[in-house]
């Protein structure tokens, strides 16, 4: 099952694709979209959405997998997360992709065995579960991103 997993920012946007199959991944791809933060948040939208519209169609993943949003105390972080967890979730719904919504404490669980591990142990593990040391990530966002896709394949609720 290939799957497609993403980190939703307006700002730093981690996407990954992998290969889960008989419980173990294999890296596909991966990287970062960075928007312009002095451009307005519609056309950073846009931006993100036509990416993603492209990526979509030039993966064709079986499943995507994207990070749920947690509280915090800026409520203005959770509304633009939202919008581009949107985008997503509307271009899945569109292409009848199966989505699958997993919280941030689950992944760090699933990928290091503790829900409370910072992003660099995030990032040590996650390339030894999709087995490439040689991955070389433009962000966090991205291998979170890896993370999420792992994570999904594990927890397979789609």
């Amino acid at each position: 099952m290939r799957i497609f997993g993403i980190d939703p920012s307006v700002l730093v946007c981690g996407w990954s694709l992998i290969e889960y199959s008989d419980g173990a991944a294999s890296y596909i791809d991966s990287d970062t979209i960075f928007t312009n933060p002095a451009e307005n948040i519609s056309i950073r939208l846009y931006k993100l959405m036509k990416k993603f519209h492209e990526l979509l169609d030039e993966h064709r993943p079986d499943a995507i997998s994207i990070e749920e949003v947690f509280l915090r105390k800026d409520i203005g972080v959770v509304f633009k997360l939202s919008y581009v967890r949107g985008i997503i979730l509307a271009l899945a719904g569109d292409r009848k992709i199966p989505v699958i919504e997993v919280a941030p404490v689950t992944v760090k669980k699933v990928v290091t065995g503790n829900g409370k591990s910072g992003k660099a142990q995030v990032r040590n593990f996650v390339v030894k579960v999709v087995h490439n040391n040689g991955i070389r990530f433009s962000s966090y966002d991205e291998s979170d991103a890896l993370a999420i896709a792992y994570c999904a394949g594990v927890v397979g609720k789609f």
